[in-house]
Formats: C-alpha cells, sequence, structure tokens
C-alpha cells in the first residue's frame, strides 16, 4: 500500500495541470459603481456584481459565487432575446437559429471584455479559454435581473447585447 501511494506521489504529471493553472482576481481598477452608473442602473445590493463576476473556483467555498445568478440570468437572457428575436423569424426553426447565434458563448465572451467586465472577473482554473466569460455575462444580467427588475434588464440586454 505504501508503495501505491509512493507512485501517486511520484507522478505528479497527473495534476499537472493544477501546477499550471491560471489563478485571476479582479483588477483593482474594476468599480462596481461605476461600471453600474455607465451602463446605465444603478446597485441596490452591494457586491452583487462582483458575484456575478466570480467564478465557484476562486478562493472555493469562501467567498460567494455566481452559480445562481448564472442560471437566473441565462432563464432572463433566453427570454428576452427569444422575445426580441420572435419578430424577426418566420419559423421555430430560424427563431432557435437566430437566438442560438445570440447566445454564443464566444459572443458573450466579447461583449463582456468590450464592456470592461473582464476586469472584474474572478476564477482560479486549469486553462484559459473556457467558458467562464460567457457564463459570468449571463450572470451578470442575473444581477441586473435580480437587483433592478426585468424593465432594467430588458434595457441593458437590448442596449448591450443584441447589437
Amino acid at each position: 500500500m505504501f508503495a501505491a501511494l509512493a507512485s501517486f506521489r511520484s507522478t505528479p504529471a497527473r495534476y499537472a495541470r493544477f501546477y499550471s493553472s491560471t489563478l485571476k482576481s479582479a483588477s483593482a481598477e474594476f468599480d462596481q459603481e461605476a461600471i453600474a452608473s455607465k451602463l446605465g442602473f444603478s446597485i441596490r445590493t452591494p457586491g452583487i456584481l462582483q458575484q456575478a463576476l466570480t467564478h465557484k473556483s476562486f478562493k472555493h467555498d469562501t467567498v460567494p459565487s455566481n452559480e445562481r445568478l448564472e442560471y437566473l440570468g441565462q432563464r432572463v437572457l433566453t427570454l428576452l432575446v427569444t422575445e426580441h428575436q420572435a419578430t424577426n423569424a418566420s419559423n421555430a426553426e430560424q427563431l432557435k437559429a437566430a437566438v442560438d447565434e445570440k447566445l454564443d458563448h464566444d459572443r458573450l465572451k466579447s461583449k463582456l471584455e468590450t464592456l470592461g467586465l473582464d476586469k472584474g472577473l474572478q476564477y482560479h482554473l486549469p486553462k484559459e479559454g473556457s467558458k467562464v466569460p460567457a457564463k459570468a455575462m449571463t450572470a451578470f444580467v442575473g444581477a441586473i435581473y435580480q437587483d433592478n427588475g426585468m424593465e432594467a434588464t430588458r434595457k441593458f440586454v437590448k442596449k448591450y447585447l443584441l447589437n
């Protein structure tokens, strides 16, 4: 049994991905109030925008993560995008394609970066290029919805995500 443990310890290559993982904390220049003001809404719940941009891998179980907000945001974003695209689609297949295009992970990641929200992202993952930025964008939508309601969320989505 001890030989097996020694063998396990002597093969760090199995865990090399953790040794070379990426730890990203929010930039010191990330100001939630300024971001909210720039994007046209107010913050009622302190820290909600930072929570929206914090992946569960960041300081696991010691800071609130964006999982719940991401779940909420995905549903709200899907509804709003579907609502917007429904007038342009002549059938369900076209509608689904149009909605999928607007909710594409690469597109949402690009929108997150364009809005400067990537400065607030926090995660600790084995590699770059994950879906974390896109999921953070949907969590950000969830945070707006939770904190400001549907009309503020609709305005944000229409102005920044549907163009």
